[in-house]
Protein backbone atom coordinates (compact mmCIF):
# COMPACT_ATOMS: atom_id res chain seq x y z
CA UNK A 1 0.00 0.00 0.00
CA UNK A 2 1.09 3.45 -0.47
CA UNK A 3 -0.15 6.74 -0.17
CA UNK A 4 0.21 10.77 -0.42
CA UNK A 5 -2.17 12.47 2.51
CA UNK A 6 -2.98 16.52 3.08
CA UNK A 7 -4.21 17.15 6.65
CA UNK A 8 -5.66 20.51 7.13
CA UNK A 9 -6.04 22.16 9.99
CA UNK A 10 -9.31 20.77 10.82
CA UNK A 11 -7.83 18.15 11.09
CA UNK A 12 -9.01 16.21 8.24
CA UNK A 13 -7.50 13.78 5.74
CA UNK A 14 -7.22 13.64 2.03
CA UNK A 15 -5.44 12.01 -1.03
CA UNK A 16 -4.77 8.99 -2.81
CA UNK A 17 -3.93 5.29 -1.32
CA UNK A 18 -3.14 2.77 -3.44
CA UNK A 19 -3.09 -1.55 -3.30
CA UNK A 20 -1.29 -3.98 -5.06
CA UNK A 21 -1.93 -7.44 -4.11
CA UNK A 22 -0.63 -10.67 -5.32
CA UNK A 23 -0.77 -14.17 -4.34
CA UNK A 24 -2.89 -15.51 -1.88
CA UNK A 25 -3.53 -11.96 -0.56
CA UNK A 26 -5.18 -11.24 -3.54
CA UNK A 27 -8.89 -11.20 -3.27
CA UNK A 28 -9.69 -11.80 -7.17
CA UNK A 29 -12.69 -13.60 -7.06
CA UNK A 30 -14.61 -11.17 -4.48
CA UNK A 31 -13.18 -8.73 -6.83
CA UNK A 32 -14.85 -10.16 -10.15
CA UNK A 33 -18.38 -10.06 -7.59
CA UNK A 34 -17.80 -6.93 -5.73
CA UNK A 35 -14.98 -4.05 -7.52
CA UNK A 36 -15.21 -2.99 -3.91
CA UNK A 37 -14.03 -5.91 -1.93
CA UNK A 38 -10.41 -4.53 -1.10
CA UNK A 39 -12.11 -1.29 1.06
CA UNK A 40 -13.17 -3.95 3.59
CA UNK A 41 -9.43 -5.34 3.85
CA UNK A 42 -7.87 -1.63 4.66
CA UNK A 43 -7.69 -1.21 8.29
CA UNK A 44 -5.87 1.71 10.64
CA UNK A 45 -6.40 5.46 10.65
CA UNK A 46 -7.87 4.83 7.28
CA UNK A 47 -10.87 2.39 6.50
CA UNK A 48 -13.24 1.32 4.19
CA UNK A 49 -15.50 4.62 4.69
CA UNK A 50 -12.87 6.59 3.97
CA UNK A 51 -12.31 5.60 0.69
CA UNK A 52 -14.23 7.39 -2.04
CA UNK A 53 -13.64 6.85 -6.04
CA UNK A 54 -11.79 4.01 -7.34
CA UNK A 55 -9.85 5.69 -9.56
CA UNK A 56 -8.08 2.84 -10.97
CA UNK A 57 -8.99 -0.95 -11.11
CA UNK A 58 -7.09 -3.71 -12.55
CA UNK A 59 -7.58 -7.60 -11.30
CA UNK A 60 -6.58 -10.44 -12.51
CA UNK A 61 -5.74 -14.11 -10.83
CA UNK A 62 -2.02 -13.30 -10.49
CA UNK A 63 -2.16 -9.19 -8.83
CA UNK A 64 -4.95 -6.86 -8.20
CA UNK A 65 -4.15 -3.07 -8.10
CA UNK A 66 -6.75 -0.62 -7.35
CA UNK A 67 -6.63 3.73 -6.19
CA UNK A 68 -8.77 5.49 -4.87
CA UNK A 69 -9.12 8.79 -3.52
CA UNK A 70 -9.22 9.67 0.13
CA UNK A 71 -11.57 11.45 2.65
CA UNK A 72 -11.41 11.00 6.57
CA UNK A 73 -13.27 13.74 8.85
CA UNK A 74 -11.35 12.09 11.82
CA UNK A 75 -8.29 10.25 10.89
CA UNK A 76 -6.58 10.74 14.81
CA UNK A 77 -6.94 9.48 18.10
CA UNK A 78 -6.99 12.70 19.98
CA UNK A 79 -5.33 12.71 23.52
CA UNK A 80 -4.60 16.01 25.71
CA UNK A 81 -1.48 17.64 22.95
CA UNK A 82 -1.37 14.49 21.05
CA UNK A 83 -2.84 13.30 18.08
CA UNK A 84 -2.58 9.60 16.91
CA UNK A 85 -2.27 8.22 13.59
CA UNK A 86 -2.39 4.62 13.09
CA UNK A 87 -0.21 3.65 9.99
CA UNK A 88 -3.23 2.60 7.25
CA UNK A 89 -2.34 -1.66 7.42
CA UNK A 90 -3.86 -4.52 4.67
CA UNK A 91 -6.25 -6.83 6.96
CA UNK A 92 -5.68 -9.90 4.78
CA UNK A 93 -2.35 -10.49 5.04
CA UNK A 94 0.15 -10.94 7.90
CA UNK A 95 -2.48 -9.79 10.17
CA UNK A 96 -4.73 -12.33 9.08
CA UNK A 97 -2.66 -14.58 10.85
CA UNK A 98 -3.61 -13.82 14.20
CA UNK A 99 0.09 -14.41 15.23
CA UNK A 100 0.33 -11.77 17.67
CA UNK A 101 2.30 -13.10 20.97
CA UNK A 102 4.94 -15.67 20.39
CA UNK A 103 6.83 -18.04 22.90
CA UNK A 104 10.07 -16.94 24.17
CA UNK A 105 10.91 -20.74 23.15
CA UNK A 106 10.35 -23.42 20.71
CA UNK A 107 10.83 -26.61 20.40
CA UNK A 108 9.11 -27.86 17.38
CA UNK A 109 9.32 -25.87 13.82
CA UNK A 110 6.96 -23.45 12.96
CA UNK A 111 5.13 -23.16 9.90
CA UNK A 112 3.40 -20.07 8.21
CA UNK A 113 0.99 -19.74 5.97
CA UNK A 114 2.55 -18.26 2.70
CA UNK A 115 5.75 -16.64 2.02
CA UNK A 116 5.24 -13.06 2.24
CA UNK A 117 6.14 -9.73 1.88
CA UNK A 118 3.94 -6.61 3.11
CA UNK A 119 5.19 -2.85 1.88
CA UNK A 120 3.97 0.29 3.09
CA UNK A 121 5.08 4.09 1.99
CA UNK A 122 3.15 6.96 2.56
CA UNK A 123 4.03 10.52 2.35
CA UNK A 124 1.92 13.09 4.70
CA UNK A 125 2.01 17.20 4.61
CA UNK A 126 1.32 18.59 7.93
CA UNK A 127 -0.41 21.76 8.97
CA UNK A 128 1.33 24.96 10.07
CA UNK A 129 2.11 23.96 13.88
CA UNK A 130 1.94 20.20 13.57
CA UNK A 131 5.17 18.56 14.66
CA UNK A 132 6.23 14.96 14.83
CA UNK A 133 6.41 13.54 18.49
CA UNK A 134 7.54 10.01 17.72
CA UNK A 135 11.53 9.93 17.29
CA UNK A 136 12.03 10.46 13.52
CA UNK A 137 14.80 7.06 12.74
CA UNK A 138 15.29 3.81 11.37
CA UNK A 139 15.15 0.29 12.79
CA UNK A 140 16.04 -2.77 10.05
CA UNK A 141 16.39 -5.95 11.02
CA UNK A 142 18.05 -8.66 8.37
CA UNK A 143 18.50 -12.14 9.40
CA UNK A 144 18.26 -15.87 7.92
CA UNK A 145 14.22 -15.30 8.23
CA UNK A 146 13.83 -12.37 6.32
CA UNK A 147 13.95 -8.33 6.63
CA UNK A 148 11.85 -5.94 8.73
CA UNK A 149 12.30 -1.73 8.46
CA UNK A 150 10.57 0.78 10.03
CA UNK A 151 11.52 4.58 9.51
CA UNK A 152 10.22 7.90 9.81
CA UNK A 153 11.72 10.95 7.50
CA UNK A 154 10.36 14.46 7.93
CA UNK A 155 11.61 17.64 5.59
CA UNK A 156 10.06 20.79 6.26
CA UNK A 157 5.65 19.68 6.57
CA UNK A 158 6.32 16.37 5.03
CA UNK A 159 6.70 13.40 7.08
CA UNK A 160 7.27 9.96 4.95
CA UNK A 161 6.83 6.64 6.65
CA UNK A 162 7.77 3.46 5.39
CA UNK A 163 6.94 -0.02 7.24
CA UNK A 164 8.23 -3.43 5.37
CA UNK A 165 8.49 -6.97 6.59
CA UNK A 166 9.35 -10.14 4.17
CA UNK A 167 9.57 -13.49 5.65
CA UNK A 168 11.58 -15.12 2.98
CA UNK A 169 10.88 -19.06 4.71
CA UNK A 170 7.74 -20.81 5.31
CA UNK A 171 9.13 -23.87 8.15
CA UNK A 172 10.52 -22.02 10.55
CA UNK A 173 13.35 -24.32 12.20
CA UNK A 174 13.37 -23.99 15.97
CA UNK A 175 17.26 -22.83 15.87
CA UNK A 176 15.85 -19.92 13.77
CA UNK A 177 12.88 -19.15 16.01
CA UNK A 178 14.22 -16.64 17.42
CA UNK A 179 15.35 -14.63 14.14
CA UNK A 180 11.47 -14.63 13.07
CA UNK A 181 10.14 -13.79 16.64
CA UNK A 182 12.13 -10.87 16.43
CA UNK A 183 10.79 -9.55 12.65
CA UNK A 184 7.50 -10.64 14.53
CA UNK A 185 7.41 -8.58 17.64
CA UNK A 186 8.87 -5.18 15.63
CA UNK A 187 6.22 -5.96 13.17
CA UNK A 188 3.82 -6.50 15.93
CA UNK A 189 5.02 -3.27 18.58
CA UNK A 190 2.29 -1.07 18.40
CA UNK A 191 4.93 2.18 18.94
CA UNK A 192 5.95 0.97 15.47
CA UNK A 193 2.19 0.98 13.71
CA UNK A 194 1.56 4.55 14.82
CA UNK A 195 3.09 8.12 14.41
CA UNK A 196 2.21 10.36 17.32
CA UNK A 197 2.27 14.46 16.66
CA UNK A 198 1.94 17.48 18.67
CA UNK A 199 0.26 20.45 17.71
Amino acid sequence: MSGNFIISSDPKLTGELSIETGGASNPYLGLVRDKNKMKNLVAGSISKTDLKEIRINQTSPETSFQTFTVMDDKPFRNDSLWEYFIIPFYNGGIESWGMKTLSTKRTQAIEIPCLSEENYEYTLALPAGWSLFTAAGKIEITNKTGHYLFELKQEGNKLNISRKIKLENRLISPENYNDFKTLMDNWNNPRQREVIFTK
